[in-house]
């Protein structure tokens, strides 16, 4: 499971902004267009990353002239889902983050415009990308990897009344034409709230395999790139990532 210059001046015992942080950033991450919006009050950054149309709050804090620190939470339940670090280099804002406290992820974000420091700043939503058409590039493609596959993947978080869980469920489809498709659905719930999403496009492109190595192209990229070693496991399809992790789809029906 894809953000203008700004003047900082020393006032006291805080930071004084000649120009704020706060507005509108867009790039791209894992293939999908995402927007960072930034709301900003004395010290404090709040407001939204949306990617594709999957929209976490921000929760964070300035520490430098450069840089803040903060959260990813899941929208309106500040069940966490990742912690950052952003540093604002001119107009572009790059976030080093942790998701899940295991999977660590790096993007950069343009400033859209000049939007002012209010609550009610303006998110441009991303647009869906096209459905891809098959590949003429002559690479080898395992036939082995066809099919439907599915993978859940479930956090949990507190005790008691302020426990709660979400369930992500990833569904993917490698087409023998050299096309796959990624979707997505949630579920999730505690003592006084619940959510569900319908299931929605992730990422799509093309891909190959070469000596037990998949690579893939998502959308709207040039080159393709490595993504992981995989394997066969009592009928599941099993990537083992560069951190020695292990992932792990069914075959399913899609």
């Amino acid at each position: 499971m894809r953000l203008i210059y700004f003047l900082f001046g020393i006032c006291g015992y805080g930071l004084c902004l000649s120009q704020g942080w706060a507005g509108a950033y867009q790039g791209t991450v894992n293939g999908d267009p995402t927007t960072v919006n930034i709301i900003l009050t004395g010290e404090q950054i709040s407001g939204t990353y949306v990617e594709t149309s999957n929209e976490y709050d921000i929760k964070g804090q300035i520490k430098s002239a450069t840089h803040f620190e903060g959260e990813l939470l899941i929208k309106n339940t500040g069940l966490q889902l990742g912690t950052f670090k952003a540093m604002l280099d001119r107009n572009v804002l790059t976030m080093d983050m942790l998701l899940l406290g295991v999977t660590p992820l790096k993007a950069s974000f343009t400033r859209m415009g000049l939007e002012s420091n209010q609550s009610n700043a303006a998110i441009q939503q991303p647009t869906v990308t096209a459905k891809v058409t098959a590949p003429h590039d002559g690479f080898d493609r395992d036939p082995a990897v066809i099919g439907h596959w599915s993978q859940q993947e479930v956090m949990n978080s507190g005790f008691g009344d302020n426990a709660a869980s979400l369930a992500m469920i990833y569904f993917l489809t490698i087409n023998a034409d050299g096309t796959f498709i990624q979707e997505k659905a949630s579920a999730g719930g505690g003592s006084t709230w619940s959510s569900n999403s319908r299931r929605e496009l992730d990422v799509q492109g093309h891909w190959y395999t070469k000596d037990q190595i998949m690579y893939v192209r998502p959308a709207g990229q040039a080159q393709y790139i490595r993504l992981n070693r995989y394997l066969f496991h009592e009928g599941a399809l099993v990537f083992k990532t560069d951190q020695g992790k292990y992932l792990i789809w069914n075959r399913g029906s899609n």
